[in-house]
């Protein structure tokens, strides 16, 4: 039994003894609510994490193409667009959207009732399931830097393993001439002292954007959409303070967005440890 299930059955015993169950069931009932928040929370944790994993291999975009059920990721070429910019385009036939009529008849359902034997026995059996639990060592945060024409912003996961070393994955966004979805990767070592904490550290980052145009071509007679997407990847070097919950940084990116060396100034940044 741990911490938390051994303070509870004391207190339910001393309940029970002083006051009846009448009071016992209802704390029975409250841990058992605790632990489904801490269940959906590391649930969460990990969701984000898979889905980080994901965009920062793929993209965001081509996420959402894989993952939709009206839409695809096939049938996209490489070229190269006005700009000298690589694109990858596709053009096929406008999807129409179609809506079913809508049944606004709903029948009666009867309803069910549950004794509160029931509820009281079923409160005490989730009481009894195992919930994972988080480190105290996960932490999260949230990231702008900037330099101009270029913004990065996003959210972040972080493991301490020790007080001078913290990988971290996350989502984020980046602008810079059109805005692109996708994640980072990235760690740092620190080096406290006292309420400071000096921290350098190194990052990749991968994201796409994607737009979409419906036009009628007069050569078949029907309606093509033509979507393009784009990608940019960066890596990037840092170094900064932390005070408390509140950093500063400066990062020195190397951009290749659209299959094109971007130069930039360095980013200029602030944190806030979660």
């Amino acid at each position: 039994m741990d911490s938390e299930g051994l303070i509870v059955f004391s207190l339910e015993q001393y309940v029970s003894k002083s006051r009846g169950p009448v009071l016992a069931a209802p704390l029975r009932q409250v841990h058992s609510e605790c632990m489904n928040v801490v269940t959906l929370y590391t649930q969460l944790v990990i969701r984000i994490s898979i889905c980080a994993l994901l965009c920062g291999s793929i993209g965001c975009s081509t996420l959402g193409e894989m993952t939709s059920s009206t839409d695809s990721s096939a049938g996209y070429t490489k070229t190269k667009n006005a700009a000298g910019e690589t694109v990858y385009r596709r053009t096929e036939p406008a999807r129409v959207a179609y809506s079913p009529p809508v049944d606004r008849y709903e029948p009666i359902r009867p309803i069910a009732l549950h004794s509160s034997t029931d509820s009281t026995t079923s409160s005490t059996a989730r009481t009894t399931t195992p919930s994972p639990t988080l480190s105290n060592d996960f932490f999260g945060s949230l990231e702008a830097a900037s330099t101009e024409g270029h913004l990065h912003l996003g959210g972040h996961l972080g493991y301490s393993v020790n007080p001078y070393f913290e990988p971290r994955i996350g989502l984020s966004f980046f602008g810079s001439k059109d805005f692109y979805a996708g994640a980072d990767l990235s760690a740092r070592a620190n080096l406290p002292l006292g309420a400071l904490k000096l921290f350098t550290g190194i990052g990749g980052y991968v994201g796409d954007t994607k737009k979409c145009a419906t036009a009628f071509n007069p050569y078949n007679g029907r309606l093509e959409e033509t979507c393009e997407k784009k990608f940019l990847t960066t890596g990037y070097v840092e170094a900064g303070v932390e005070v408390g919950s509140f950093s500063v940084f400066v990062r020195d990116y190397n951009i290749e967005r659209a299959g094109l060396n971007i130069p930039t100034p360095l980013f200029y940044g602030i944190g806030l440890r979660l």
